[in-house]
């Protein structure tokens, strides 16, 4: 073999193995990008997912005239033990409403306003506060069951954050309700 043979055999061999090289490390460097942009765009879903279940708790929420007065309510008688909240259905729910109905021929319960919640009797204020809690726990519910997330809760806290108890917790109807760790807390589990 010519001195030529073995220049341009060594020529072609370099560039062979340099454009190996190349194409391994595009590959490489393109990898690592589209891991990175995939990363980002699930980031940017799971945001934008959090948001909007965000979103449509603080609407149901306050979808309630009287939502503040609702939350005071509940609060003011965490201690009292008398709440008869119901957390999974709603049969006990539908019998106080019926019951409220009677009293307030018309009313709509998302109209209702805290003014005249405080010309309610007593037990139609208790009625009134309880009917709303299972409203707003049934809505958390099916957002828990159709967003899929393992825990949709909210809290109620003091303005430091030092003192807080879970006030509406879902449960997606497989989750035990109790006060345990990893149940679906009942109202004023701490």
């Amino acid at each position: 073999m010519t001195k030529k043979r073995k220049y341009k055999r060594s020529l072609v061999l370099q560039v062979a193995i340099f454009f190996i090289m190349g194409i391994a490390l595009t590959g490489v460097l393109s990898q690592i990008t589209l891991t990175r942009i995939a990363d980002k765009n699930v980031v940017h879903e799971k945001e934008n997912l959090s948001s909007g279940i965000a979103t449509d708790v603080a609407e149901s929420i306050k979808e309630y005239k009287a939502y503040e007065w609702v939350i005071a309510y509940l609060e003011n008688h965490l201690e009292e033990n008398d709440l008869d909240l119901e957390y999974e259905t709603t049969e006990k729910t539908e019998k106080k409403l019926e019951k409220l109905a009677m009293k307030h021929p018309g009313m709509v319960l998302t109209n209702v306003t805290e003014k005249e919640l405080e010309e309610f009797p007593e037990e139609e204020k208790k009625i009134y506060a309880e009917i709303v809690f299972n409203r707003w726990l049934i809505r958390l519910n099916n957002l828990k069951k159709s967003y899929g997330v393992s825990f949709l809760y909210f809290l109620a806290a003091d303005d430091t954050y030092a003192d807080s108890y879970f006030f509406v917790s879902a449960s997606d109807g497989k989750m035990k309700r109790g006060t345990e760790q990893g149940n679906a807390y009942v109202f004023g589990t701490l």
